[in-house]
């Protein structure tokens, strides 16, 4: 079994000093459990946000694993495709890898697709985001619990600028993430900086637009959407998973704002438009 790849970051702003042992989430026949987690593992089309999703990377007729993740959530490119946005680690960045739902199958076509947009990423500007188009998809998220589960319609999002200004005005803000790992879990948008400073590896790095929220998650939940339902709008959209914390008593994951999309000319599909 392969395990998660493993990231030391530590994290710096003018207020204090967080030192945290982060995790890429990514990985391969993860074997930790959570309430709901089981229903996000089904197979689902159309294709929804928080569901499980298998890359591999063809050699001749090879398959290799390049890990398990989840659908964070759908979108629109700048020339009117429809498809998914996910973390663009779980396929190391590349874009001739084979994306399946919720796995390669050899009895059942589960392919569906392939990145054909992930955007540029370095140290000094970290973007781990990518878009793998597919017309059969629906601007929903996945809620689960131990006895059941729901989809619920993205019916508004919030950008970065917005999400920095409700947590000065307002505090930390109640959110949920649905990942193929944890399933669905609740915690707190903390803080939101752009860029948020770190050391990757050994590296300065600079992750844009990072929300900093107390979710937890593990292995596997990377590319999960983060959200808040609200009964009137449906689910209020704020981003995907990219890295969290092992710690069980502190948890602190990373989540990346749909900003990091909206500067490319993506944009979040919404139920009504």
């Amino acid at each position: 079994m392969k395990r998660p790849l493993r990231r030391n970051l530590t994290g710096i702003n003018s207020i204090h000093l967080i030192l945290l042992v982060l995790v890429l989430l990514a990985t391969i026949g993860t074997v930790v459990f959570a309430a709901g987690e089981q229903y996000a593992r089904q197979r689902y089309r159309p294709l929804r946000g928080g569901i499980q999703i298998e890359q591999w990377k063809w050699h001749w007729f090879i398959p290799v694993p390049y890990g398990t993740c989840t659908i964070g959530y759908v979108a629109e490119a700048p020339d009117g495709t429809l498809g998914v946005i996910t973390a663009g680690h779980c396929t190391r960045f590349e874009t001739d890898v084979s994306v399946y739902q919720p796995s390669l199958s050899l009895f059942v076509n589960n392919y569906i697709g392939n990145p054909s947009w992930v955007a540029p990423t370095s140290s000094s500007n970290y973007y781990d985001v990518e878009f793998i188009p597919n017309s059969d998809v629906r601007p929903s998220v996945l809620y689960a619990t131990n006895t059941g589960a729901s989809f619920i319609s993205v019916g508004y999002y919030l950008d970065f600028s917005r999400v920095r200004n409700l947590i000065e005005f307002f505090g930390p803000i109640p959110v949920n993430k649905t990942g193929r790992t944890m399933g669905t879990t609740g915690g707190y948008i903390t803080d939101a900086l752009d860029p948020y400073n770190v050391t990757l590896n050994g590296v300065p790095t600079s992750i844009r637009y990072a929300l900093i929220t107390s979710l937890y998650a593990l292995g596997g939940d990377s590319g999960a959407p983060v959200f808040r339902y609200e009964p009137r709008i449906g689910a209020v959209l704020y981003g995907h998973v990219i890295a969290s914390n092992l710690d069980p008593n502190n948890p602190l994951t990373i989540v990346q704002s749909v900003e990091v999309i909206l500067e490319y000319g993506y944009v979040p599909k919404l139920f009504w438009r």
